[in-house]
C-alpha cells in the first residue's frame, strides 16, 4: 500500500464481462495490440440497432426482444434466400427453423450485451486460446463501427519467427485500456469454469469480489478498503504460520483489529484478502508498512488519495520499490515542511508500532507480498491507439481525485 501515491476506487456500479476474441481466441493479439474488443454478426449494422425506435427502449427486456426480432428476420431472410432450403420437406424445415430461432436469439443477446449493456468503465477479461493467460482491462468507449488502425506487425515481431497475427473482421467495436495480462494460475477458483464456457460474452458481475483483487492489490469497493497480501510460499501453510499472522494483525491494530475482516485462499501459493471500513484504513496501512517496509510511520501524519479508474491507470507513475520511495504521497495535515517530515520518520522506529524484528520474522515463511497480480501493460504502448478518445479524464466512473 505504501508503494503507490493513490488508492484505486472501484465503482459499486462497475460491471465485469468475459469477452472471447473470436473462435479459438484467434483475435487475442489484435485486441491486445490495438486496444479494442469486438463482436461479429456484421450483416446487421450498428446503425440499425442504434436507430431502434425509442418506444422499445422503455426497459431492457423489451429492447432485447426487439434485438431478437431483428436478428431472426435477418437469419430467416438468409435461410430463405438459399434455393435448396425451399425444396426441403416440411419436418426438416420446421426443425431447421426452430434451430434458426435459437441461434438468432443467442446472437442477438450477445450483441445486445455488447452494444446496450456494457458501459464505459466496465471491466473486461479476455482469455487466450486454451485460457492459459488472460487480458484484464476496462472499457473506454461506446460501441462504434469505424475502421481502426492496426499496429505494424513487423514492429512487434521483427525478431520472431512468426511475424503475423490475425486481424479481426468484426465491425462492432469498443475501445479498451488493458491493465495487465495474468496467467491461469492467478484465476480465482470460483472463476475456473470460464475456461470451459463457450459463450462469446458473459456477465461476470456476480463475481466482482473475486475479480477486484486481480485489478489492484489495494482498492476501495463498497465503502471498504481492501488489501491483497500474496502468500507465495510453495510449502504447506501450517496453522502456526497463520496464527503468527493473525497475532501480528491484532498487535498492530489493537482494538481496531475487530474491524478487520479476512478472506483466505491459501493453497501454496495463494493470498489473504484483508478488508476494513474506510475510516479504519490507517490500521491496514500500518500492517502493510510493518510487513513490507522498513519505514516507521506516524498515524497522525497519514492520508490517502482516492482516484477513479482512468486517472489511476492511465496517469499512474510506475513506482516499483518501497526502498526508493520518500513517501511523497503522504500529505501532512498541519502542512509541515517535507524536511521536518523526514526528520520525524527517522526518529520513529518500529518500536512505535509495538513490534520487534522477531515478531515480523515469524511470518517470513509465508513469503508474503503486496505486489500486483500479473504483468502490467505499459501506458506508453497503448496511448496512441486511444487517441481517438477526446478526453479520457471525462470518462464515466472515473471521478476526480479526492
Amino acid at each position: 500500500m505504501l508503494n503507490q501515491d493513490k488508492i484505486l476506487n472501484i465503482s459499486n456500479d462497475s460491471q465485469y464481462w468475459l469477452v472471447r476474441a473470436g473462435n479459438n481466441a484467434e483475435f487475442y493479439e489484435d485486441f491486445q495490440y490495438n486496444n479494442f474488443i469486438a463482436v461479429g454478426n456484421n450483416n446487421i449494422s450498428l446503425s440499425d440497432l442504434k436507430n431502434i425506435n425509442s418506444y422499445y427502449r422503455v426497459n431492457e427486456d423489451i429492447l432485447e426482444n426487439q434485438y431478437k426480432e431483428i436478428f431472426f428476420k435477418n437469419f430467416l431472410s438468409n435461410y430463405n434466400s438459399n434455393e435448396n432450403n425451399k425444396n426441403k420437406d416440411r419436418l426438416t424445415r420446421q426443425n431447421e427453423l426452430a434451430s434458426l430461432k435459437r441461434s438468432s436469439s443467442i446472437a442477438a443477446s450477445k450483441v445486445f450485451n455488447f452494444v446496450e449493456k456494457m458501459v464505459v468503465g466496465d471491466f473486461v477479461i479476455l482469455p487466450d486460446q486454451g485460457s492459459s493467460k488472460f487480458l484484464l482491462g476496462f472499457i473506454l468507449s461506446d460501441a462504434f463501427d469505424e475502421e481502426i488502425n492496426h499496429v505494424n506487425q513487423e514492429t512487434i515481431f521483427d525478431e520472431m519467427s512468426d511475424p503475423g497475427y490475425t486481424i479481426s473482421n468484426f465491425q462492432k467495436k469498443r475501445r479498451v485500456f488493458w491493465i495487465k495480462e495474468f496467467m491461469q494460475k492467478d484465476l480465482p477458483d470460483k472463476l475456473s469454469w470460464i475456461r470451459q464456457t463457450r459463450q462469446s460474452i458473459y456477465n461476470l458481475t456476480p463475481y466482482a469480489e473475486q475479480i477486484n483483487p486481480l485489478i489492484s492489490a489495494n482498492y476501495i469497493y463498497n465503502g471498504e478498503l481492501h488489501c491483497r497480501i500474496g502468500v507465495t510460499t510453495n510449502k504447506q501453510v501450517s496453522s502456526k504460520d497463520l496464527f503468527e499472522f493473525q497475532k501480528l494483525i491484532v498487535e498492530l491494530a489493537e482494538e481496531k483489529s475487530n474491524e478487520i475482516h479476512q478472506k483466505t485462499n491459501i493453497q501454496s501459493p495463494g493470498f489473504i484478502l484483508l478488508q476494513t471500513v474506510l475510516d479504519n484504513w490507517e490500521s491496514l496501512a500500518l500492517i502493510t508498512a510493518c510487513i513490507f517496509g522498513d519505514v516507521a510511520i506516524s498515524k497522525s501524519n497519514f492520508s490517502i488519495k482516492i482516484t477513479g479508474i482512468v486517472p489511476y491507470f492511465i496517469n499512474r507513475k510506475f513506482k516499483k520499490s518501497l526502498q526508493n520511495e520518500q513517501l511523497r504521497s503522504v500529505k501532512i495535515k498541519n502542512d509541515r515542511e517535507e524536511t521536518q517530515l523526514k526528520k520525524e520518520q527517522l526518529e520513529l522506529k518500529h518500536l512505535e508500532l509495538k513490534l520487534s524484528e522477531t515478531d515480523v520474522q515469524k511470518i517470513q515463511g509465508l513469503k508474503l507480498t503486496n505486489s500486483e497480480v500479473g504483468n502490467e501493460i505499459p501506458v506508453e504502448m497503448q496511448i496512441d491507439n486511444l487517441s481517438d478518445i477526446a478526453d479520457l479524464s471525462e470518462i464515466k466512473k472515473a471521478p476526480e481525485e479526492k
